[in-house]
């Protein structure tokens, strides 16, 4: 008991240091408030071109490519990093850039072992050496809370439609409405926990 109470207060202390620390600093944030682009209040959806995604256009199709391969030959060859990167039609900058970037996400998207050899015309020798339940829930090929509550919500909303009798095709189309709508946030807490007791 004498140990956690010592750890609350030091815990305490280090929280007071810090914000005496971010008071300090406010006055010499707002010097720089008038000539840093980003005002206060601004958000990522306004800082227009000064963000770009690369979602889209880097990360996902290595992590399409990435899987693919990986379910098709659990032993690759030291130069698939280098086919990986030919099939996605990135250099070998963005390449290493994306894969990285999926490699060092919490949690990663996927492992790579890396070997030497990049250079500016070619990625250098390695390979994925797996891919995370992450990944395979955000490509589909596992379930995610999301898509679990949007395939009972379609399912609800068919039967509904095939629903001869009035009243219970009303009620099918209320139960539809509330999950996917005010109840969404419920409903996926509820599919997340279940989905975190099967695996």
């Amino acid at each position: 008991m004498p140990f956690v109470v010592s750890s609350v207060l030091a815990d305490a202390a280090m929280l007071v240091a810090i914000r005496r620390r971010v008071v300090r600093a406010r006055p010499l944030l707002g010097h720089f408030q008038g000539s840093w682009p980003c005002t206060r209040g601004a958000n990522a959806s306004s800082l227009g071109p000064m963000i770009e995604s690369t979602w889209s256009t880097r990360e996902l199709p290595i992590l399409v490519e990435a899987y693919r391969r990986f379910e098709a030959d659990r032993h690759p060859s030291f130069h698939q990093l280098e086919e990986i990167r030919q099939e996605v039609g990135l250099t070998p900058n963005e390449f290493l850039s994306g894969l990285s970037a999926l490699a060092d996400a919490d949690p990663p998207y996927l492992e790579v072992q890396f070997a030497g050899g990049w250079s500016d015309e070619r990625a250098g020798g390695g390979f994925v050496d797996s891919i995370s339940e992450r990944a395979r829930r955000e490509l589909g090929a596992w379930p995610s809370p999301e898509s679990l509550v949007d395939q009972l919500v379609a399912a609800l909303e068919r039967a509904a439609a095939d629903e001869p009798e009035s009243e219970r095709k009303r009620r099918l189309q209320a139960a539809a409405q509330v999950i996917g709508g005010m109840a969404r946030d419920v409903a996926v807490g509820v599919a997340t926990a279940q989905l975190g007791r099967i695996s």
